[in-house]
């Protein structure tokens, strides 16, 4: 039987970790949800243009690897891959499910979700699929599953409907000013 990691343990580790990220680490990002069903599709149900619903901000915690330039015939190109790592009762709280395709906000640039994965494990038992029984207890009460890793890379805002990229654009920020041919 497992000393450290009944549901009692797990509670608190749960309520650490919120208190953690939320408060101390407090880095808060803007997730962008594709709306599937307001994008148009072709024959080959493919869109041109994607279609995202308003953001959700959330707390996380990242790891970003450096940012790279490659030389390409348009001119220069970054490139740069980043993991976020968001708290599962965090999402359940906000109703979002972080999936593939999805757009992550995280300071001024735009990331698009790649792959996702549970990152780690309370007393190395994930409770929802651990299938033994331990003296008489069912297979819930020991383990928890805290965190979902989702690991992005950085895309281009003119790909996104999500920003306006006019450039170009004059805007009088003094109107006490006439029109003089600005």
């Amino acid at each position: 039987m497992p000393l450290f990691a009944s549901k009692k343990d797990s509670r608190f580790i749960k309520s650490v970790t919120q208190e953690v990220m939320n408060r101390i680490i407090s880095l808060e990002v803007k997730l962008y949800k594709l709306a599937l069903n307001e994008m148009e599709v072709n024959l080959y149900n493919e869109s041109d243009k994607k279609v995202y619903h308003n953001p959700v901000r959330l707390f996380c915690q990242t790891t970003e690897d450096e940012s790279a330039m490659t030389d390409v015939d348009t001119g220069l190109d970054v490139t740069q891959t980043i993991t976020f790592i968001f708290l599962r009762e965090d999402l359940i709280d906000k109703d979002v499910y972080v999936e593939e395709g999805d757009i992550i906000e995280h300071d001024g640039s735009y990331y698009e979700i790649d792959n996702t994965q549970p990152t780690q494990y309370w007393a190395s038992r994930n409770n929802e699929t651990f299938l033994m029984n331990v003296e008489g207890r069912g297979n819930r009460d020991f383990g928890y599953n805290p965190t979902i890793k989702a690991q992005a890379h950085l895309t281009r805002n003119s790909q996104l409907n999500i920003v306006d990229n006019r450039v170009g654009v004059h805007t009088i920020k003094n109107t006490n000013l006439t029109n003089r041919n600005l």
